[in-house]
């Protein structure tokens, strides 16, 4: 395959997710935009709701790919917006574990909502042919960055 080929595919591959946010974007509710959040304290909003304990800044960084400085940066702002708060581990107390308060679980269930109905809008709008091609397509594409996530991470 020609360098030229390869970057016509990477123009069209940055294009997509900006399409796709285009597409899914709307009104956002009040309370979030007060809060004013970046991409990376939604992305640690996440990690840390959907974990099955209770992160350890460390693991948050290496999940995201954010230094150490960094992510203490991000959290300590985090906490002054009552979003998250650091916790000692119960077994071993010089571990601190980060956890979700009511805000920040709030704040998650809002996003997650406004998403779903978005999507529910767009897949509605859909015939059930496209509708079949396009989840078909976003499961292939998932499959394949499966399959190659552990040959790009060799190449750091």
């Amino acid at each position: 395959m020609k360098n030229q080929d390869i970057e016509r595919y990477i123009d069209e591959m940055i294009e997509y997710p900006k399409q796709i946010g285009h597409k899914l974007r709307g009104p956002i509710d009040e309370d979030l935009i007060k809060l004013n959040l970046d991409m990376p304290h939604i992305a640690i909003l996440n990690i840390i709701t959907h974990s099955k304990i209770e992160p350890m800044m460390s693991e948050i960084g290496k999940k995201l790919d954010i230094s150490k400085a960094m992510i203490t940066h991000i959290i300590d702002s985090m906490e002054n917006k009552q979003l998250v708060e650091r916790a000692e581990d119960p077994k071993d107390r010089r571990i601190i574990r980060i956890r979700t308060t009511k805000t920040g679980k709030d704040v998650i269930n809002k996003i997650e909502l406004h998403h779903r109905n978005k999507l529910r809008s767009f897949l509605t709008s859909m015939s059930p042919s496209d509708r079949d091609v396009f989840v078909n397509a976003i499961r292939v594409t998932h499959k394949i960055f499966d399959k190659y996530k552990n040959e790009s991470a060799d190449n750091k």
